[in-house]
């Protein structure tokens, strides 16, 4: 059946990877509204909210 995985062990990535997502109806992330300030992530670099 191959190797299972718990998938617990992987919300807290998937928490940021949600949070740090710039939402196009408000124009910022979660993360933005909730601490003020934006996040840098390298790998948001090259998305904006129109590619969904």
């Amino acid at each position: 059946m191959g190797v299972r995985l718990n998938w617990t062990d992987y919300l807290g990535t998937i928490e940021y990877a949600h949070s740090t997502l710039i939402k196009a109806s408000k124009g910022d992330s979660p993360f933005e509204i909730d601490t003020g300030r934006k996040e840098r992530s390298s790998w948001q670099k090259g998305f904006s909210p129109n590619d969904a």
